[in-house]
This record gives structure tokens, sequence and C-alpha cells, in this order.
């Protein structure tokens, strides 16, 4: 069976963005959309006295409400596209996610990503970038923005073949979209300094920089080399959290990939405090990739 684009939406005034960017992504892979849209009519918004019947018509309009709106929504997206919906009647659609949601049949998610003053993400958002083993595609709902760029965050210190791997899938993802969008990919790389020792003078940061990639492990220096980009890579020493959203703001990208810490357990929960940080930080869209399981 074929893998799908798997869509989802739990706010219909917000889900144009994801749309755009399924159709656009199913055409550029040749792949079918499935479309999970959830919606509810919660009880704050049901007077107390309502019987059965008449608690069913009020989920039947919402349904059909609802099935009207993203009908609506869904002309942006090409009309030779196949698309499978389903309109569900939920509460939680976190709930859906981790007992219901069969990520196997998919290649890849996308959402829309709603910023307001209060908040980056969802709850919805920091589930699927925790949880989900697949890439997570989340499209801001910014359309003030016209920067078109991709920016490629590189952890480029360790030794790991995970991270060999996914800083590799960082820079495919990287390449293949600023293609598909007729942009340009650019890349970046933190390097860890100790701000004791630089205010020491045991360390400086000018000459940390300069001579960041060639004190990466050699596995390292050979993705770079591999898809020529060892001269490209902008290197800044200092925080993660601080030096990525500042590396992705000079090149105007309009979409951050990065990759995931890939934790089991308890802990997987958790994508990580640093890189969480560098996520609140980001109002771009996002690709986020999982490492490959070693």
């Amino acid at each position: 069976m074929d893998k799908r684009i798997l869509v989802i939406i739990d706010h219909i005034k917000y889900c144009a963005p994801a749309l755009k960017q399924a159709g656009i992504l199913a055409k550029h892979f040749n792949q079918n959309i499935e479309l999970i849209c959830f919606t509810y009519e919660h009880s704050a918004h049901i007077p107390l006295e309502l019987s059965p019947s008449q608690l069913e018509q009020v989920k039947q309009a919402r349904l059909g409400q609802t099935a009207n709106e993203l009908a609506e929504q869904l002309l942006v997206i090409n009309h030779e596209t196949q698309i499978e919906q389903s309109i569900l009647w939920h509460k939680y659609p976190s709930q859906w996610l981790s007992d219901d949601c069969d990520f196997s049949k998919y290649s890849m998610v996308i959402k829309t990503r709603h910023i307001d003053n209060q908040q980056q993400f969802s709850q919805l958002d920091w589930q699927l970038i925790r949880t989900s083993p697949l890439p997570v595609y989340l499209a801001a709902d910014q359309t003030w923005r016209n920067n078109k760029n991709v920016f490629g965050s590189l952890d480029l210190a360790s030794k790991k073949a995970s991270k060999v791997a996914l800083n590799q899938a960082v820079i495919e993802s990287c390449i293949s979209f600023a293609q598909m969008n007729q942009a340009s990919a650019k890349f970046g790389y933190a390097v860890s300094i100790s701000p004791l020792l630089r205010d020491l003078g045991f360390v400086y940061v000018d000459e940390t920089q300069m001579n960041a990639l060639d004190n990466i492990p050699s596995d390292q220096q050979a993705i770079l080399k591999q898809y020529q980009i060892i001269n490209d890579v902008a290197v800044k020493a200092g925080p993660a959290e601080k030096v990525i959203p500042s590396l992705a703001a000079d090149v105007n990208a309009g979409l951050v990939v990065i990759g995931s810490v890939g934790r089991k357990g308890l802990k997987g929960k958790l994508l990580g405090n640093t890189a969480e940080k560098i996520l609140n930080l980001l109002k771009t869209d996002l690709l986020i990739l999982t490492p490959e399981k070693e």
C-alpha cells in the first residue's frame, strides 16, 4: 500500500496553511492525502436540559457545518489530488493521536501551527513534535511572511551514526524543499563554547567559529563534503537556542528543518529543553525529523 500524507485539522479557521502545503507536497511526491478533521460542541455551550435526541441533533448539525466549511477550504488543493477525508466527533484529538492513529500508513504529518500572543504551539502540536515517528510539518499561519529560503539546523558535534544519518536527512530535506519552492537551502551549526573559559580568555569565539568544521567528527565532515556544503555552513558559537533562530532570521528562512532527540520511554515525551527553546523562538514553518532507530 502506498503511503499517504496525513493532514490533521483541529481548527477549521486555521487549516488553510496546512492544506496548501499538503497539496504542494502531494503533487511533488505523487502521493495522496488523508485528512482527519476534528469537531466537537463542548458542554459549556450546551444547556443541561437538552434530551439525548436533541444532543444528537446538535452533533449532526455541527458535523454538517464542519463538512461545509472544510469543503470551502479544500479548494486550495489541486483538484487532481486524491483526498480521503474523515470528520471525527472527538473532544480530545490528542487522545485519538495516542490511541487510534496508525502512523504506519503515512509518510509524514502536516498540521497548521497557529501562532498568537499567548502561545507558539498547541498541546496537539507538542504531542506531534515529541511523539510522532514520522516527519512533522507545522505550517505557520502568518500570511504576511514572504520568506522562501529553507534553513537546516545541523548538530555536527556527535559521533553517533544516528546523528550523522539525521544530519543527512536534514540536508536532503532542505535541498528538496528549496528546489520545490525555487528557493535557496541554507545551513547552520551552533558550536558550544564554555562561557567561563571564554571569559577567562582560555578560548576565543572567533577562533572557535573558524575552526569548528575542522574539529567535527570525520563522518560529519564526509556528509558535508558529499553534499558540497562544507564551505557554506554558517557557524556561530553560543547556545543553540539563541544561535539557530538568529541564523534562520539572517537568511530569511520561511522553513526551518530540525532533527528531534528521539528518546525512549518516559523521556520520549520530552523533546529536550534546548530543542524546545529553539522551536519556541522560531515563527517560521517547521519540519521536524525523527532519527533512525539504532
